[in-house]
């Protein structure tokens, strides 16, 4: 079986594979990724997948192709084949400010639009709605920490040198010097996974990886623990927390939570933004030779 990954905000992606009967190189149409779960909890509940087929364009052989799209990524599966050598994706707007210009900092306005078809609904379905609102717009904001922190580690050599230097975590796997090489090797990879691991809701534990591998400082994440202390109660318990008392969320509860992530996000965007204008400046003023 071959597997090659691609990103979880995709709309499209075309599937470059060797045919194991021919040996031909063959791209497949554009497949339409499945829609993730932004409810879910982890990244492995939040998986949605789907099963297309493709034919090899010399041989006929016909192979399945299953795309499965979570929260932190997706992956294309090719049980029959031996090798994909690569997926072309479809990002809608085809810039790199994709994540905070239409998922992130929008987040305030669609909620707001989705709030005003409501009004027609009796006070139980309106109730359950702004619960399912509100615990949307936590799943978008780790959505965003994930996407985001993946993306900047991996961008550079740097951060990647950082993040293996600063995450504790690593300091427990050994390492012997003959297999130095391997490891090199594989860990952009190595880190990908366990970016990928992380429990983006837990804050306590993303904020200090942020600030020591980005630099960025997330700010006071005080109100929004609490906001993912309700989100848990939404999720988990059917609104209801350890005393048994329902999450009664508002409509003005569901604006505000909307409002704080997207100025939450939008620090975080002008840190890397201000970022890399950094880099920019340090790489110009270098001398070419």
């Amino acid at each position: 079986m071959a597997s090659f990954e691609y990103s979880s905000i995709a709309v499209y992606v075309t599937v470059t594979y060797k045919c194991p009967h021919c040996g031909e190189e063959n791209t497949t149409q554009a497949f339409p990724v499945p829609a993730l779960d932004l409810m879910a909890e982890s990244h492995h509940d939040s998986i949605n997948s789907d099963m297309f087929e493709t034919n090899c364009e010399n041989c006929g052989e016909l192979f399945d192709v299953t795309l499965a799209t979570g929260i932190y990524g997706g992956e294309v599966y090719m049980d029959e084949v031996e090798e994909i050598l690569n997926v072309e994706e479809e990002i809608p707007g085809e810039d790199d400010n994709y994540f905070d210009q239409e998922l992130y900092k929008a987040t305030h306005s669609e909620i707001e639009r989705v709030m005003e078809k409501m009004d027609v609904l009796d006070d139980e379905a309106q109730a359950f709605l702004y619960r399912l609102l509100y615990a949307s717009v936590i799943s978008r904001m780790e959505a965003y920490l994930s996407d985001t922190l993946i993306a900047e580690v991996l961008r550079t050599k740097e951060s990647q040198r950082k993040f293996t230097e600063k995450y504790l975590d690593f300091k427990n796997k050994g390492l012997n010097l003959t297999d130095i090489y391997v490891w090199i090797d594989r860990l952009p990879t190595l880190i990908r996974e366990t970016l990928k691991d992380l429990i983006y809701h837990n804050l306590p534990k993303i904020k200090p990886i942020y600030n020591a591998v980005l630099d960025v400082d997330l700010g006071d994440i005080g109100y929004l623990m609490k906001a993912i202390q309700v989100r848990h109660h939404i999720v988990h318990r059917n609104g209801i927390d350890k005393d048994g008392n329902i999450c009664d969320i508002n409509k003005e509860q569901v604006t505000e939570l909307a409002a704080r992530v997207a100025k939450f996000i939008g620090n975080i965007d002008k840190q890397l933004q201000e970022r890399r204008l950094s880099e920019l400046a340090a790489n110009s003023s270098s001398p070419w030779y």
